[in-house]
Order: structure tokens, then sequence, then C-alpha cells
């Protein structure tokens, strides 16, 4: 699951402040579709890495030199 930047700002803010989990968060935000097992993992990462961001390098390999590469 993709959380935009706003998103995991507003979950690292209740988890942070309020102490919400994934289920409270899930109950908070019924509309967003968020699943627990994508919130398990993004608070995790908040907990061992201080940052809910991914880390530099895990993106997308579609790039045009890799694309063209392949074909």
């Amino acid at each position: 699951m993709v959380f935009s930047d706003k998103d995991k700002v507003l979950i690292k803010n209740l988890y942070l402040l309020k102490v919400y989990g994934p289920t409270k968060v899930m109950r908070e935000f019924p509309n967003k579709n968020w699943k627990k097992y994508g919130l398990d993992k993004l608070l995790k990462r908040k907990r061992e890495t201080g940052t809910a961001d991914l880390k530099k390098g895990s993106g997308s390999a579609c790039t045009k030199e890799n694309v063209s590469f392949v074909e």
C-alpha cells in the first residue's frame, strides 16, 4: 500500500502524540481503506529508523536506461 506524504505525517502524529496503533488509526479514518499490514509496516519503519520514509534507492528501477536495456 502506498501512503501519500500527508497520510504519513498524519499517521506518524497519531502514533507519537496520541499513541494510536494501526487498528485505532483504521477506525478513525475508515474512508481511507488503509490495511492493517501496511500501517504495521509503516509504524515499524518509524520505530526502527525514526522516519516513515523509504530508504534511498528502494524505489522503482524503471528508469529510461533500464527500460532501453531490457528492450
